[in-house]
């Protein structure tokens, strides 16, 4: 939630480190859960900086982590998101 709040307020920078961080936080406790989360957030990031092929990376690979753990809501901001990405890619 903090590195959505730091793309809101424009500081890519702050939102990257919350990400870093969450993403170590999800290895070291091995929550795959988390893991497809931070990888949502992280295409987020990439999609607002204009990282158009890595936000469909992140994007791909938070789909796959949030239908194997059937986080719903997950999958659906994640979706809704690739979608843009993919809209803005053509």
């Amino acid at each position: 939630a903090t590195a959505w709040v730091a793309l809101l307020q424009g500081d890519p920078s702050a939102a990257r480190t919350y990400l870093q961080e969450a993403g170590r936080i999800a290895h070291d406790n091995g929550s795959a859960a988390l893991a497809a989360h931070v990888a949502t957030w992280t295409g987020t990031l990439a999609l607002f900086t204009g990282n158009l092929q890595a936000a469909r990376a992140a994007y791909e690979m938070a789909h796959r982590g949030h239908r194997e753990h059937q986080d719903l809501e997950g999958l659906l901001m994640t979706l809704f998101q690739l979608g843009i990405t993919c809209v803005l890619l053509d």
